[in-house]
């Protein structure tokens, strides 16, 4: 079923395949799966909404997501979203704008690694998650900052794979989403702090959710999605640090080697999305560069 353009609602194709008998919300989630029929329009009161698999870590930040108590806090009868987007602090804090968007650029990097790896369930969940757990409370800020209305993008590539489309069209509408959160990024507020410090708190905040999701599959063998979605986050990073790491060298030269050691870590303990038998490294090491990277983040 498409996603509606309502908040509260049904509004996780994972979760409507999950009512409907096909893939599982999060889950190992059978690429085979029938498309889900039109289910409830409103999320019944007694109803839990579906959740991702994450550890219940404190929130550290107004976007609450993967390593950070996912489904938990904010995300339950909170600002919004399972991961919690505060719409009013994103109007006018960069840092919080601009994660957003970096958070929902993760899951499509993870989708098209997914997508790859022939497992079209996962990419489908990937794909509807940021449209109910950020958008839909993102959109009014976006639009407000003249940042393109992404709704029918992100919901048309949602279905695709319901309507049985080629692997090709549903990489083309990934492409085309990436390139539309290139331009919401575009219109970010400019807020009181240095472009360093902003870009540092969003890269060590990305490193963190990243680790974090290292921490958990490997805490957990039979969780694949944990890693698939740290491989995400990661990703997220890497493309964060185009312009993280220039305006970070230039106010730290010594923050910026910290922050380059946490990426290449991460690089090592992801070099793809498809979980390891074997730990390409130890989950304390990718914790300690991403605690470094924090402590740097905050002294810039």
């Amino acid at each position: 079923m498409p996603i509606r353009k309502k908040t509260r609602l049904w509004t996780s194709i994972g979760a409507a395949a999950l009512l409907a008998g096909g893939v599982s919300a999060c889950g190992d989630s059978g690429e085979n799966a029938a498309p889900a029929e039109p289910a409830a329009t409103e999320t019944p009161a007694d109803a839990a909404p579906a959740q991702d698999t994450a550890p219940a870590e404190a929130e550290t930040s107004s976007v609450v997501g993967e390593g950070e108590g996912e489904g938990e806090g904010e995300g339950e009868g909170g600002s919004g979203g399972e991961f919690g987007i505060d719409p009013q602090a994103a109007a006018t804090d960069p840092v919080v704008f601009l994660t957003a968007i970096d958070v929902m650029r993760a899951h499509y990097y993870a989708a098209i690694d997914a997508l790859e790896a022939g497992d079209r369930g996962a990419t489908a969940e990937l794909l509807a998650h940021p449209i109910s757990e950020i958008y839909l409370d993102f959109e009014p800020v976006l639009q407000e900052a003249g940042g393109p209305d992404m709704y029918e993008t992100l919901n048309g590539a949602a279905m695709l794979h319901f309507d049985g489309a080629e692997d090709a069209e549903i990489r083309t509408a990934i492409d085309d989403i990436l390139a539309q959160l290139d331009e919401a990024a575009a219109v970010a507020p400019e807020g009181e702090a240095t472009q360093a410090a902003v870009e540092g708190e969003i890269l060590g905040d990305l490193i963190e959710r990243a680790a974090l999701q290292y921490q958990l599959a490997l805490n957990s063998a039979e969780d694949s999605h944990a890693y698939l979605d740290g491989y995400g986050l990661f990703k997220a990073a890497e493309k964060r640090g185009e312009t993280a790491l220039p305006a970070i060298e230039s106010a730290d030269a010594e923050a910026l080697t910290t922050f380059e050691s946490a990426l290449s870590l991460l690089g090592q303990a992801y070099p793809n999305g498809q979980r390891p038998d074997t730990p390409p490294v130890p989950a304390a090491d990718v914790m300690s560069a991403s605690d470094a990277a924090t402590d740097a983040a905050a002294s810039l």
